[in-house]
């Protein structure tokens, strides 16, 4: 196999979601699927107008905003915590 493609050759043993079900049979259970031919990734040319870039600034805003968000939820949670609010009667 070259540098230009992948073999996408697979054997898949149990795939399941959700709780298990002892002797439920999900359709790709024991599946194995082979070939020959190598799968080559094409990327369509980039264009300026589908490209989206983040400045640096626009990084350290939302850092800035994510921070902000998670330390009043964790100051929201201390003062139900230290007056007893989230305790239930």
């Amino acid at each position: 196999m070259g540098d230009n493609g992948m073999n996408l050759s697979h054997v898949i043993s149990e795939l399941s979601f959700g709780p298990y079900f002892p002797e439920t049979v999900q359709p790709f259970d024991n599946s194995f699927e082979a070939t020959d031919k190598n799968f080559v990734a094409t990327t369509a040319p980039a264009s300026s107008s589908n490209l989206r870039s983040t400045t640096f600034l626009q990084l350290l805003i939302r850092c800035v905003l994510l921070c902000t968000s998670y330390a009043s939820r964790i100051a929201a949670r201390a003062v139900e915590v230290v007056s007893g609010a989230d305790r239930k009667l």
